[in-house]
């Protein structure tokens, strides 16, 4: 399993916020429709790829509404 220290990295990076989440096609529509931006679906899929190289069974990553509007206005 990485360190919790490069968890934090992507999560300063990326601007995440952590929630723990089932990993489901719920999920995956949920995701869609915080995430804006091709710079931001990149990042879910890299932190996501992290989360999966861990054998975690269940994906922590997710925005918050407040996160992905504010990550929306950077990008736009």
């Amino acid at each position: 399993m990485k360190s919790t220290k490069e968890n934090l990295m992507y999560r300063r990076i990326f601007g995440i916020q952590m929630k723990k989440i089932c990993y489901t096609k719920e999920y995956l529509k949920y995701k869609r429709t915080f995430v804006f931006g091709q710079k931001i679906r990149e990042a879910a899929l890299k932190y996501k790829q992290l989360l999966l190289c861990n054998k975690m069974t269940e994906i922590i990553c997710i925005w918050c509404r407040n996160g992905a509007q504010r990550e929306k206005k950077k990008y736009t």
